[in-house]
């Protein structure tokens, strides 16, 4: 019911996010940071599904890809602007959710906040514990609402994305970054033991550096 999968180019990325997905009855798909380049890539292939529906939640109302434009006019894609590393936020989302009476069988967390890097030496405890409330309470969160509503239906699929940074520790000034990444797989692990029985999966990809020109 688990797996991290580590060392993808972000061209896999998105192809192991949507196998990770793979379900047969996977319609209504909710993706948090829709609006990056992964997310973006994601909701088009995921539309290739042809009953598939995604709620797409971005921290900024940026505009839609005109490929996606579509979807948006026959209410396949439904967006929500929100700052999830805000607990009354992730309440009202799901407040919606319920109101609009959506079905959710399919979560993909892509959410990350910009992070200050720095050394265990440089960055102090204060910063450290708001970004672990922030980001990996938000993570844990969303998920454990989305598996309350996963587990009525037996079903669901839900994917993270994690670092393979988290795994090999090779940039210690990335030291924040790591400590997120690495409570996401944790997390991954310790939801997948629980809700498994559930009929939900639970999987984190984690891709690696790339080389650009």
């Amino acid at each position: 019911n688990q797996a991290i999968l580590s060392g993808l180019c972000t061209v896999q990325v998105q192809d192991q996010v949507e196998n990770s997905l793979e379900l047969p009855e996977v319609k209504d798909v909710l993706i948090i940071g829709y609006s990056g380049s992964i997310g973006a890539s994601l909701v088009e292939k995921i539309m290739q599904r042809p009953n598939c529906r995604v709620i797409g939640v971005s921290r900024n109302a940026l505009p839609i890809n005109s490929q996606l434009t579509k979807y948006l006019e026959n209410g396949r894609l439904i967006t929500f602007e929100s700052d999830i590393s805000e607990p009354k936020a992730i309440i009202r989302l799901f407040e919606n959710l319920k109101t609009m009476n959506i079905t959710l069988s399919g979560l993909v967390n892509i959410f990350s906040s910009p992070v200050k890097f720095g050394t265990v030496e440089e960055l102090e405890w204060d910063f450290v514990k708001n970004v672990l409330v922030s980001e990996v309470g938000a993570v844990y969160e969303v998920k454990r609402r989305s598996v309350e509503i996963m587990k009525h239906h037996r079903q669901g699929s839900i994917v993270l994305l994690s670092s393979a940074a988290s795994l090999n520790l090779e940039t210690m000034e990335w030291m924040t970054y790591n400590l997120i990444k690495s409570n996401i797989n944790t997390l991954t692990k310790i939801f997948a033991r629980e809700f498994g029985q559930y009929n939900i999966r639970i999987n984190a990809v984690a891709p690696g550096l790339l080389e650009t020109k």
